[in-house]
């Protein structure tokens, strides 16, 4: 908490807690509130609690007026609110934000915005919330184990721990995923088994001999090469496109997903789906051999399967459940619909089917490839999907899109505002938008982010490097296999001792050191005249400066390196009661 003139507090003002607890202030100092006066930024104290709370009738009191919306809050001066009032842009001194606690709060130092740097987050909790809302908002036990085995080597700052401990619930995710409770989980039957009557285990595969008359004979069926399609339903909003329906197949051999949107459900158009969706595969590798599908196959998708060598079944009528991409659907609808909840209010939602692309990339990368269990789905078709080569952000995210000298006029706007519908795989560390005021895609390099949901502050130099330092020792001790890249020998032994020297630095704790004291001179002889010897202190004391004319005799001891504390999110909370915590 970065405060300004720090004095303890001689009598402390008492709070009482909701549980009826009182706390007291320990000392009294002012926030950092630059255009406030020094008077209207007084507060107290609390070890008790995380964040300081503002008072905002002091800060009215001192001839501003604050405005409280439903997601901000602004503090205007008096002289300035009759034009704020009048439509006329001005400007506030104080503004925040409306957290998921309800409560207001207010940066002490207002957040930067990033360009290109859309994962460095201010503490890991919106790390934790960022990277979650750009993986399409997923289950956290599906996520968790997926990152276990390192699908997402390549995101940074993604780790199981950083999930387990740090991803609050999310609304999208549950909106996306949230199922009926099973029955007979908890039931208040009794049971009418006698207790006395053992139940013997199963018999196990060394009971079975070769005269047992009920040996069961079992057939291993081969499903590889083995695909299925199916269509979904229409869409509530027809898409700009003219799409309104999606066309999912499911691949068994790399257990993936995909997709391709469909403009109606007319035989022709299944059948350039179908064309597009089985190119693919068969570019990466996979030539479908039997096609499982419903009863709506056309007489031209029929004929083209049997061009293409491709065996084909219809499910039995009303037995849609024989066919697997009616569970793909299921699980691609799930992880669309959370997607889609995460993203801003104001996304046009005709523009949904430009978020396919990024829904494709981040349900595979959950998946495990049936080939390679230790690779992904996405890993499995298209190769390891490298974040740093090609970042992702949260669907639907407004942004303000840079245009170039020769993009734009004379005098005119340096950017365009948009929505991030995606990444832009076949470009480097590009994004692609959709601008307000043409509707059409762009393609960009540079682009600043205006989340709603979502905090994109960044680190201060400090953290960033003891973040580095962490994250280099733990990968340098846990060393995993996530590129093409080669360490040689006396690299990897000179990596070793820098991650030791970090260990060090963040790990050691300050030891005292050693009161010295003078010499006693023997009673037998004369003492010699020796210099002066000074005492060390437990602690450093604290360094004044010398004037030139004088000289110090005194000479701090050199400390130890120690740890500095974690950065704690810089906020305040407006309290908006007759309970003040500030004079």
């Amino acid at each position: 908490m970065h405060t300004l003139h720090r004095k303890t507090d001689p009598i402390g003002i008492q709070a009482i807690m909701p549980n009826n607890s009182t706390i007291r202030s320990t000392h009294t100092s002012h926030l950092p509130f630059q255009h406030l006066p020094l008077s209207a930024t007084k507060c107290h104290e609390m070890p008790q609690l995380r964040d300081p709370l503002c008072s905002i009738s002091q800060i009215c009191d001192h001839n501003y007026t604050a405005i409280f919306t439903k997601t901000n809050m602004k503090v205007y001066a008096d002289k300035e609110i009759h034009q704020q009032l009048s439509n006329i842009q001005a400007t506030p001194v104080l503004q925040g934000y409306r957290d998921e606690s309800r409560l207001w709060r207010i940066p002490l130092q207002p957040p930067p915005h990033q360009i290109n740097s859309v994962y460095h987050q201010q503490n890991k909790t919106d790390l934790a919330k960022f990277l979650h809302a750009t993986a399409g908002s997923p289950v956290s036990s599906t996520w968790i184990t997926a990152i276990k085995k390192g699908y997402y080597a390549t995101w940074p700052g993604l780790t199981a721990e950083l999930i387990s401990k740090h991803l609050p619930k999310s609304e999208a995710t549950l909106k996306g995923h949230l199922d009926q409770q099973q029955t007979n989980i908890r039931s208040t039957r009794r049971s009418t088994r006698p207790p006395d009557i053992a139940i013997e285990p199963p018999p196990t595969a060394t009971d079975f001999t070769s005269d047992d008359p009920h040996h069961v004979y079992l057939t291993i069926y081969n499903c590889h090469g083995e695909i299925a399609t199916d269509q979904t339903g229409a869409f509530p909003v027809k898409s700009s496109n003219g799409n309104q329906y999606l066309m999912v197949l499911y691949a068994y051999d790399p257990n993936a997903i995909l997709v391709e949107p469909l403009k109606s459900r007319k035989g022709a158009e299944l059948l350039r789906a179908y064309k597009k969706l089985t190119t693919r595969l068969i570019s990466r590798g996979f030539r479908p051999k039997l096609q499982r599908l419903d009863n709506e196959a056309s007489l031209d998708m029929k004929r083209h399967m049997k061009l293409q060598d491709i065996d084909f079944q219809l499910v039995p009528p009303h037995s849609h459940r024989r066919n697997a991409a009616e569970r793909s659907i299921r699980t691609y609808k799930n992880h669309f619909i959370a997607m889609l909840c995460s993203t801003d209010k104001a996304f046009p939602m005709h523009h949904w089917d430009k978020l396919l692309p990024q829904s494709e990339i981040t349900l595979n990368l959950q998946r495990a490839s049936r080939i390679n269990p230790r690779l992904s789905a996405w890993a499995q078709l298209e190769g390891i999907f490298d974040f740093n080569r090609t970042p992702m952000a949260p669907p639907g995210t407004k942004v303000l899109v840079y245009e170039t000298p020769a993009q734009r006029r004379t005098w005119a706007a340096h950017g365009q505002t948009g929505f991030y519908v995606g990444p832009a795989l076949e470009h480097y560390r590009c994004y692609r938008c959709i601008l307000d005021s043409t509707q059409a895609s762009r393609i960009a390099a540079t682009v600043e982010f205006f989340p709603t949901k979502y905090r994109m502050p960044s680190l201060s130099s400090r953290a960033i490097a003891m973040d580095a330092a962490t994250e280099l020792t733990h990968a340098l001790q846990h060393p995993q296999p996530a590129g093409p890249l080669h360490v040689t020998e006396p690299n990897l032994q000179a990596l070793r001792q820098l991650a030791d020297i970090f260990q060090q630095s963040t790990q050691e704790t300050p030891v005292p050191p050693p009161r010295v004291a003078a010499p006693t001179p023997t009673p037998a002889t004369t003492p010699r005249v020796a210099p002066p010897i000074a005492t060390i202190p437990a602690t450093p004391p604290r360094v004044v400066p010398v004037q030139p004319t004088q000289m110090s005799t005194t000479t701090p001891a050199p400390s130890t390196p120690t740890r500095a504390p974690r950065p704690q999110p810089n906020i305040v909370t407006p309290l908006r009661s007759n309970r003040t915590f500030a004079q």
